[in-house]
């Protein structure tokens, strides 16, 4: 509840959550769908309280064990979102979680289309969820640009990468940052169809 009374007063339109698993009795795609739609419908009456969006981020199965975590997959995020059927639910795209479930990224992101409201951009060897700075890891971000500009994306990249600086030392986290304002505005560039030759 404070994070919408939060968002709400500081203006902010897209807020980011995460769709549940269940998994108490095995991975169930019936009963986490049936439990996710009867939790967001609880927090749309928040959303349209503060009139803050809700923006649910995809997610990825884990690497390290052999189990299913819902809404890893396109489909599921876009049935979620559709069943909801309300101006307030979006969905928010992880670049380094899309990385890690192994799918077309710009196949998803023509399939979200519409949808799509906000999203985490952060970079991975595809092995963890680094949240590196784009560039640093083994996502192709070119065609990804191209590909928010094909379906009309117009809100924030929203950048999710602050393990990126947890090792730098205070004397060079000036420039990191200044780094970073510079990947941004290229991603920036390459969104406006600019630079496509670098």
């Amino acid at each position: 509840t404070r994070s919408f009374v939060g968002a709400g007063t500081l203006g902010i339109p897209w807020m980011v959550m995460h769709a549940s698993t269940w998994k108490e009795t095995g991975f169930s795609f019936r009963i986490s769908r049936e439990k996710n739609l009867e939790q967001f419908k609880r927090w749309l009456e928040l959303a349209h309280r503060y009139q803050v969006g809700i923006a649910i981020e995809n997610l990825y199965d884990p690497l390290d064990t052999f189990s299913r975590t819902y809404s890893s997959a396109p489909e599921e995020l876009i049935d979620l979102v559709d069943s909801l059927d309300d101006e307030l639910v979006g969905i928010c795209w992880d670049f380094g979680h899309g990385n890690l479930s192994a799918t077309d990224q710009n196949e998803s992101l023509r399939l979200v289309g519409s949808r799509l409201k906000a999203l985490h951009v952060n970079d991975n060897d595809k092995l963890k969820d680094r949240h590196l700075l784009p560039f640093y890891g083994e996502i192709d971000w070119p065609p990804l640009m191209r590909t928010l500009r094909e379906i009309g994306y117009q809100n924030d990249l929203t950048f999710e990468c602050t393990p990126f600086l947890d090792r730098v030392p205070p004397a060079l986290r000036q420039k990191a940052l200044e780094h970073t304002v510079e990947v941004g505005e290229y991603l920036i560039r390459l969104v406006q169809g600019e630079d496509e030759s670098l």
